[in-house]
């Protein structure tokens, strides 16, 4: 019998050489123009909602939870936004890290980022942990979708809701900027899955993010959907055998409807530099093409690529791969918030 902590041993080496890294493009991307209006708004004073939570304060942080109103239909209760807020102890200006949720899903990604980055930065960062226990899509009303009319309406509100995360995290960092303890040069994002495709959208539009990490995102969220697997494969079938679409059929009347949710048009300013992808070779639910896409919208930025599927990839994430991942995404933000700027 192998020893368990060889056995352990060679799981991992097996585990992390299942991985391909591109190295980041230097420099800016070339050929920038004036992007389009998709998500301007009025920046306004933020009414926001300051509750202390001295219950799960640490001798590092102190805690707060910070509440605004959505800037519109954001799938969650009464419309508001709801964050954690981990201010570091101490003086001086400090790094935020803004990580959004996977809206209705599992906090495990988020929680064990936002941990692992305070328990590293010993006070040294701020964390903002936004909330999402609602779907931003109820794929089985999609699913049980009784006609045209009904579709449409059902798929406008999911691009709606997208469209009111993206302008509610920017509004977060409009709070940020304004912030004593928060060095606004130095203020970074992570989103995972669908976190990752509202992240994408996030950092295409907005140039106050120091350092974005994307992961198990995709550009083109209507080939997305016309690919996942999941919920989104269960209403995709669903809405094909009703209306007796192809796969073509139902991405054309996604786009028309979604088609604004796409970060590429946006892009061509971004400097690779601030930005960190991680996907999986083998997604079912991001497809490759998708992937590519997003790579070389952001101007081929460092890219890690797990021998993983969608779900699977995030094992790397644990201790059965010696928290390989985590590692990763921790020495980019380090790197990129660091105080002598990225």
């Amino acid at each position: 019998m192998i020893p368990f902590r060889l056995s352990i041993g060679v799981l991992v080496l097996f585990l992390t050489a299942c991985v391909s890294i591109s190295s980041s493009n230097q420099g800016s991307s070339s050929g920038a123009r004036e992007r389009p209006p998709t998500f301007d708004y009025v920046p306004t004073d933020i009414a926001y909602s300051n509750h202390d939570l001295p219950e799960e304060d640490t001798a590092q942080y102190q805690v707060k939870r910070i509440t605004i109103p959505s800037a519109g239909d954001n799938g969650q209760t009464n419309n508001i936004v709801t964050a954690r807020y981990y201010i570091g102890r101490g003086s001086g200006a400090k790094s935020l890290l803004i990580l959004l949720p996977i809206w209705g899903s599992y906090t495990y990604p988020p929680d064990v980022i936002s941990a692992g980055i305070m328990r590293r930065s010993r006070g040294a960062t701020n964390v903002l942990v936004i909330e999402g226990e609602d779907f931003l899509v109820n794929w089985y009303d999609v699913a049980a979708a009784r006609d045209l009319a009904d579709f449409d309406r059902l798929i406008t509100q999911m691009g709606s809701r997208f469209h009111t995360s993206v302008i509610d995290t920017r509004r977060y960092i409009d709070w940020a900027a304004q912030r004593q303890e928060i060095d606004q040069a130095r203020i970074g994002l992570i989103g995972f899955s669908m976190g990752a495709l509202v992240g994408s959208l996030v950092t295409a539009s907005d140039d106050r993010l120091a350092a974005s990490v994307l992961v198990m995102g995709a550009a083109d969220l209507p080939e997305v959907m016309s690919y996942c697997s999941g919920r989104p494969g269960m209403a995709r079938e669903s809405l094909m055998n009703r209306f007796n679409w192809s796969t073509e059929q139902y991405r054309n009347e996604l786009t028309a409807r979604i088609g604004f949710l796409d970060p590429r048009p946006f892009t061509p300013s971004i400097d690779p530099q601030r930005v960190f992808m991680i996907d999986a070779y083998y997604d079912d639910c991001m497809p490759a093409t998708a992937r590519d896409a997003l790579w070389q919208a952001m101007g081929e930025p460092r890219r890690m690529s797990f021998l993983a599927g969608h779900r699977t990839a995030f094992l790397f994430m644990t201790p059965l791969a010696a928290n390989y991942m985590r590692g990763e995404i921790y020495q980019f933000l380090e790197q990129r918030l660091a105080s002598q700027g990225g």
